[in-house]
């Protein structure tokens, strides 16, 4: 029965992806053969194109009636991933409600999905603010759709303006998108050449200039000392990192005890041997994951021990979380949820921590969890329960 249900939802992404591939084996077809192929890419572009608009309609009246399984899908879709669940596991916190996204966001996507598909252009990158979002191809376009209340969508409309259609943001000539992220109500891009964009709301020094102060146009970050290459670029909330070759970790703006707000890129302190490989972020918390596998903490939020540290106090300077350590646990992957932390060792255990009360910890109970806890990941520990 599971696998009835995984083909059809496969079926649903590879019927939409093979008219692409079809597209360019009547076009390879035509160059080969010299034959008659022209008219016949077009006949079959014609055919196939009314068939994926009649598909297409079918899917936005099922957007419209079950918004949230469909969005999961459809993210699934934009990174190349087919539906492996019968049903999704745990979503991106995105808001997809009218007086954010007029059409629904599902609804623009599969728009801006076809269009580029014509184009023989794929979508490679999304990222989600608070209440817009950022969308790059393999051609390097970007486009951003949502609230421009702080001119987090790059374009030239006046702030006040929302675009509730994508729109292609007009970077400068000849970047080479790299990544890309979205914190509540600034954006921010990394190109091939080692440099970051940013632009978006400032008022809290979310841009990382030194200042306080509105900004209209992109900008050309240049805080970051010496030339070592970025490898990664995170936002979440008001907050930005970044993450270096030589494994230090630069974040922006922080609050000191007084209140003040400091709005230039900060080196965070790690133990001399410590290389950072990656971070991933939430709203006021950081975790970062070392060369070596060990896990490192920082944050003022840790109301629901999200932090691992096995207590609820805040952490200004990052902090080893010993109870994998301990275990002798090699972390190979970490990913934060709004309060709470998932991460998979090198041999496949899965450990979670932090906020629980909606059972998104996986370990059967609705309560938090202050330091990492294994999963019981074997098959008879699966079984639902319909409450």
């Amino acid at each position: 029965m599971v696998k009835t249900i995984r083909d059809k939802q496969n079926s649903e992404f590879l019927s939409v992806a093979g008219f692409k591939y079809e597209a360019l084996r009547y076009k390879e077809r035509r160059v080969l053969f010299h034959g008659n192929g022209e008219q016949e890419e077009k006949r079959m572009l014609r055919y196939r194109l009314n068939k994926f608009e009649n598909k297409a309609k079918l899917r936005i009246k099922k957007i419209t009636d079950y918004p949230l399984l469909s969005i999961s899908k459809m993210v699934h879709q934009a990174k190349g991933k087919m539906s492996l669940f019968s049903q999704p596991l745990d979503l991106d916190v995105m808001t997809d409600v009218q007086m954010i996204y007029e059409p629904l966001w599902a609804r623009q996507y599969l728009e801006l999905y076809k269009s580029l598909l014509l184009q023989e252009t794929e979508i490679q990158l999304l990222q989600f603010g608070e209440s817009h979002t950022l969308c790059c191809t393999n051609q390097d376009q970007l486009f951003t759709w949502g609230w421009n209340g702080n001119g987090q969508l790059g374009s030239d409309e006046p702030r006040a303006n929302h675009q509730f259609t994508p729109s292609e943001v007009e970077l400068p000539i000849d970047i080479q998108v790299h990544s890309v992220a979205a914190g509540d109500q600034h954006s921010v891009v990394l190109d091939s050449d080692n440099n970051i964009w940013l632009w978006g709301n400032n008022l809290n020094g979310e841009l990382g200039l030194g200042h306080c102060n509105e900004v209209d146009d992109l900008i050309l970050f240049d805080g970051l000392p010496g030339d070592e290459k970025i490898i990664e670029v995170q936002a979440k909330g008001k907050k930005t990192w970044a993450v270096l070759e030589d494994g230090t970790v630069f974040g922006w703006p922080f609050i000191g005890p007084d209140g003040q707000i400091y709005a230039q890129p900060i080196e965070l302190d790690f133990p001399k041997k410590a290389r950072i490989r990656t971070l991933c972020c939430s709203l006021n918390f950081a975790l970062f994951l070392t060369t070596s596998g060990l896990v490192f903490s920082q944050g003022r939020d840790n109301s629901d021990g999200q932090l691992g540290h096995g207590d609820t106090l805040p952490r200004d300077e990052p902090k080893m979380i010993e109870a994998l350590k301990r275990l002798k646990i090699k972390v190979s992957q970490i990913a934060c949820g709004y309060k709470h932390v998932i991460c998979k060792s090198t041999l496949g255990k899965v450990f979670t921590w932090g906020w629980g009360e909606r059972g998104q910890l996986g370990h059967g109970w609705k309560k938090s969890e202050l330091i990492p806890r294994m999963l019981n990941l074997q098959r008879e520990s699966l079984m639902c329960k319909v409450l």
